[in-house]
């Protein structure tokens, strides 16, 4: 059997079967019901955390992020507290699934994937994500290739800026489902003529219409006690979107030729938003851990407008903690990492400017946070936290020392207050999460499905890791899976007939890592970036 002659990969962020699957049996999405039927599908466990940037470059570069880096939408320079800047390719520190099948000669075309800003060279094309400022457009490799996009646009730009009960939500979320549909017609089109015109072996794209959905309309996807307000025809609007989306990815898999084996998967699944508030940074005070500076307002006040002069405004807004806390005496913090979980992040002497804690001192004090916050409980007995564990349990490679040193696992519905001002002066541990924009918001299990000449016709298969989706891509093009790859290929999805011909070989050595430029955000262009994802609910 030949090796494998091309790969589709169809990104649907934050998809989760707990949404499609109803919808497929009703018979209402048909597209992904063929793929199933002919293919293999199961849930694609995520990394932590279960956020945009750290779990797409998971996928397309097969590491966590101890070895690639990217750990949020945000990130600081060693040793310091304060002033933390958004996330970009420059920021990805291993090859990517890109770099390997350029090295290997094949053609590569990548489309909204995200972290794909600023853009860098694939032997093919690569076009740019959300994470692109509207003062560029669009972004693309090779440059000359955006001439060809006429007015394509990489993401929505309006956004729901009401809670569902408010006069104005009904327009507004029809007028941002519209705007949906509409971008979901462009990427496809755009798409249909790249893999029409341009030569590829591989051509990946990414709808993010799914993920915006849920945020904000999971009451609709949920038989929950807000059923009763759902409006029927936000309902209906909904349905014919991921109806849309459904289609495009027939026309997509059609166009991409029977011989082409496709995949489909999400970054992380999807399930209802939090519910309680956790106010750790008052808890860590009140164990002696955590300071406030009693000058907190003043000095937070000096620190805006001084940043404000020197044109780092912007990263000082990224962080809630800015001149609230005393460093000198703090000895640890928290920090949110991802929906449904935290970090805590020790004042190492030698690793913080202000650092406080020995070394000799440091396991047992890492020790004494992690069980006072396994000990820690709501008003009506249910534990706050699942587990807590050492980030060298949860991650691995030379970008672990990023990670903070410790990762607590929430609970599903707890939550940790973000503002540490407000936090400080609060009474209660736990009070309800009241700010919520949204329903919706990220947990762990995503989706995958694949369909082919090299894939079994197994149906529901069992769950993997998005760490697998690259080793396997290697794998059906018959090229060696580099050593440092953090999972293996899915073979048990494969026939026979091509691992026969095609045995799964591990322990290649990685390609180069290419040099994916260096940021080129503005005060203004992270600024607009930092709103959009605010607008989302990522950055508060």
């Amino acid at each position: 059997m030949a090796e494998q002659s091309k790969v589709l990969v169809i990104g649907l962020d934050g998809s989760t079967f707990r949404v499609l699957q109803p919808m497929i049996d009703a018979g209402k999405l048909p597209s992904l019901a063929k793929l199933m039927k002919r293919g293999s599908w199961g849930t694609l466990r995520t990394i932590v955390p279960a956020i945009t940037p750290p779990a797409w470059t998971s996928f397309f570069t097969g590491r966590n992020p101890g070895k690639h880096g990217i750990y949020g939408f945000t990130t600081g320079k060693p040793g310091e507290y304060e002033g933390h800047r958004l996330v970009s390719t420059s920021d990805i520190r291993c090859p990517t699934l890109w770099d390997e099948l350029s090295a290997a000669g094949k053609k590569v075309g990548v489309m909204n994937v995200p972290m794909s800003y600023p853009v860098w060279p694939v032997n093919g094309f690569m076009i740019s994500c959300l994470y692109t400022p509207r003062s560029v457009g669009v972004a693309t490799h090779p440059p000359e290739l955006v001439k060809e996009l006429g007015n394509y646009q990489t993401t929505e730009r309006l956004r729901i800026k009401v809670p569902p009960h408010h006069p104005e939500f009904k327009a507004q979320a029809t007028a941002f489902l519209d705007e949906i549909e509409g971008i979901i017609d462009l990427h496809t089109r755009t798409a249909l003529d790249l893999m029409r015109t341009k030569p590829w072996d591989l051509f990946a794209l990414v709808y993010m219409s799914t993920d915006r959905a849920q945020h904000f309309f999971w009451r609709y996807f949920s038989d929950d006690a807000r059923t009763k307000e759902r409006d029927p025809e936000i309902a209906a609007h909904i349905q014919r979107m991921y109806q849309k989306l459904d289609a495009a990815v027939g026309q997509l898999v059609e166009a991409a030729g029977s011989q082409t084996t496709t995949v489909i998967l999400s970054d992380h699944g999807f399930g209802p938003d939090m519910t309680r508030s956790v106010h750790l940074h008052h808890f860590f005070q009140s164990r002696g851990w955590l300071t406030r500076d009693s000058f907190w307002r003043v000095k937070r006040l000096y620190k805006r407008a001084m940043s404000k002069m020197s044109g780092t405004e912007r990263r000082y807004s990224l962080d809630k903690k800015a001149g609230v806390i005393l460093w000198r005496k703090t000895k640890a913090w928290a920090e949110a990492i991802g929906p449904r979980c935290l970090g805590v992040r020790i004042n190492r002497v030698g690793a913080y400017q202000e650092g406080c804690v020995t070394e000799a001192e440091y396991p047992a004090f890492r020790n004494e946070i992690r069980e006072a916050l396994l000990s820690l409980k709501d008003t009506d007995g249910t534990a706050i936290f699942k587990d807590v564990k050492p980030r060298e349990e949860v991650f691995s490679g030379p970008q672990t020392g990023m990670a903070p040193d410790l990762i607590g696992y929430f609970t599903y519905q707890y939550v940790l207050n973000k503002r540490a001002g407000k936090d400080l002066q609060m009474r209660d541990l736990v009070t309800d999460n009241k700010n919520r924009m949204r329903d919706g918001n990220h947990d762990p299990d995503g989706i995958y499905i694949a369909a082919g000449p090299a894939i079994k016709a197994a149906g529901q298969a069992k769950t993997q890791s998005i760490l697998s989706v690259a080793p396997t891509i290697l794998a059906l093009f018959g090229l060696p899976v580099p050593a440092d790859m953090d999972a293996d290929a899915m073979a048990d999805l494969m026939t026979p007939e091509f691992l026969n011909a095609h045995p799964v070989r591990k322990g290649g050595e990685a390609t180069t890592a290419v040099a994916k430029g260096e940021t080129v955000y503005n005060e203004k262009d992270e600024e607009e970036i930092r709103e959009r994802l605010e607008n989302l609910g990522y950055l508060e």
